[in-house]
């Protein structure tokens, strides 16, 4: 019952995102980490990969910022809701040029892949990431000392089958990134590990 629930709202970008604010507490936590680092971004190229509805574009300066998602459904509702640039496009096969963006943000992606998908989705970021540009990554973790029972109860009905520690994906970002700060975290319902990389 609960699973064609959540499968009902996902299925609805206007409710999913509701009950999703609702979970996450409106995002507060991941969009002040997002503002936090990246203060300086006014006149920087963002792109925001798996974005979604667009939830992040509050962080970024629209006219700078492109969103990307593999639903044709959310971009659509995207666009109607926000200002900035949304693309239907897979992230495993990005369409831009090498070097195009000085910042990227991956939140809420890579727990839905599995290994093989990731890598392909990192790989592309890289491709795309400027020379001294910065990439921040926000995923939904199994951390044992922010574990209880709301959270067990949220990863139970996560879409993401592959909801990795904080250890898997350190080791998994470290093949095409190097870190420069991390943090782990809760909010609401969620616990998320976060790494701020550059190449």
């Amino acid at each position: 019952m609960l699973k064609k629930l959540r499968d009902y709202f996902v299925q609805h970008p206007v409710y999913f995102i509701i009950l999703r604010k609702i979970i996450e507490l409106n995002f507060r936590k991941e969009k002040k980490l997002i503002r936090e680092v990246f203060f300086d971004q006014n006149k920087k190229k963002v792109l925001d990969i798996g974005c979604g509805t667009g939830e992040y574009l509050d962080c970024f300066n629209p006219q700078n910022y492109t969103g990307i998602d593999i639903s044709s459904d959310y971009i659509k509702y995207a666009r109607k809701t926000r200002k900035g640039k949304f693309l239907v496009m897979d992230a495993t096969n990005l369409s831009f040029p090498n070097g195009s963006f000085d910042i990227i943000l991956i939140a809420a992606i890579i727990h839905h892949l599995d290994d093989r998908n990731a890598h392909a989705v990192l790989r592309q970021a890289k491709r795309v990431l400027g020379k001294n540009g910065r990439i921040l990554i926000m995923e939904d973790a199994k951390i044992k000392s922010l574990d209880n029972p709301i959270v067990r109860f949220v990863q139970k009905y996560d879409l993401g089958a592959k909801i990795r520690t904080p250890d898997k994906y350190r080791d998994m970002l470290s093949k095409y990134f190097i870190s420069m700060r991390e943090w782990e975290f809760i909010n609401g319902g969620c616990t998320y590990y976060a790494s701020l990389m550059k190449k």
